[in-house]
């Protein structure tokens, strides 16, 4: 009777694996080895969120950056002239010139690459409706800017930019998870 008692007693206690009848998690590279390389990729797409290691030095630049880029857009979003407060002169304003129509699709497709390129503590699917509210949210403010106005064309401009920059960022991961593939292989 002893020994079922110590027996039952050892049942209850946590296992070196995680638990008493639960497996412990994998780390991801853990689950390369065990699992396989068709998991290895769905495990590293859902974990690996940028373009650098997680919690590197280049991760924290990474999201310094993203943050400084969109306190920028807001403020030339919502400026009268952003070329002024740019202080860029006349003849610069002449080389931009033409890029000037898709300004607003170009910022916003820069925007969504970094935004989801960062470890941000939000699911994907609610930084994209971030993303999609700035941009309409900007939009709106500018009719009480002085000098600037509301349009349907620029608004456009701006869900495109996100809906871009969400095939931008999905191409260039699948591309590095192909590379890893291969490398490994």
């Amino acid at each position: 009777m002893v020994g079922k008692k110590s027996e039952k007693h050892n049942a209850d206690k946590p296992q070196a694996d995680g638990g008493v009848g639960k497996p412990r998690p994998l780390v991801a590279a853990e689950s390369a080895q065990q699992v396989g390389n068709q998991s290895r990729v769905r495990l590293d797409a859902r974990h690996y969120s940028g373009w650098f290691r997680p919690h590197s030095l280049g991760d924290r630049s990474l999201r310094i950056i993203s943050i400084a880029y969109f306190l920028l857009l807001t403020a030339l979003l919502l400026t009268r002239d952003p070329f002024r407060m740019m202080g860029i002169s006349p003849n610069v304003r002449g080389i931009l010139g033409p890029l000037q129509p898709y300004a607003h699709f170009l910022s916003f497709l820069l925007l969504t690459v970094l935004a989801l390129s960062v470890r941000w503590p939000l699911r994907r699917w609610i930084l994209l409706l971030t993303l999609v509210a700035y941009a309409v949210a900007t939009e709106c403010v500018q009719w009480f800017v002085a000098g600037r106005c509301t349009e349907l064309r620029d608004l456009v401009q701006n869900i495109l930019g996100v809906a871009a920059g969400v095939g931008v960022y999905w191409i260039c991961i699948r591309t590095r998870l192909q590379i890893m593939r291969y490398a490994g292989s």
